[in-house]
């Protein structure tokens, strides 16, 4: 995962997407960003498969959000074209 805080100032939003991987453990990339930007951090997108199981699907996006106390979405796999319209919904708030 490349430096995604390249470029970004220090007062904009962020809405943080990322998959659900090693058994619902939060990525070490995305605890890095984290340290660095959790203040602007507003929503978090996370992507998961229920295959692995209910407890473990999302379960790195409900700790992030638990922290944070911010809400988030998830989607299942790469999502659907209902996903897709109800996060630029839920972005379009932040922005």
């Amino acid at each position: 995962m490349k430096d995604a805080s390249v470029g970004l100032s220090s007062d904009e939003s962020i809405v943080l997407v990322f998959p659900t991987v090693g058994f619902g453990k939060v990525p070490s990339p995305v605890i890095r960003f984290l340290k660095q930007h959790h203040k602007n951090v507003k929503l978090v997108v996370s992507s998961g498969n229920r295959n692995l199981g209910t407890k473990l699907c999302h379960r790195d996006a409900d700790t992030v959000t638990g922290k944070l106390e911010i809400p988030s979405y998830k989607i299942e796999l790469a999502g659907t074209a209902d996903d897709v319209e109800k996060c630029q919904t839920k972005i379009a708030e932040f922005v």
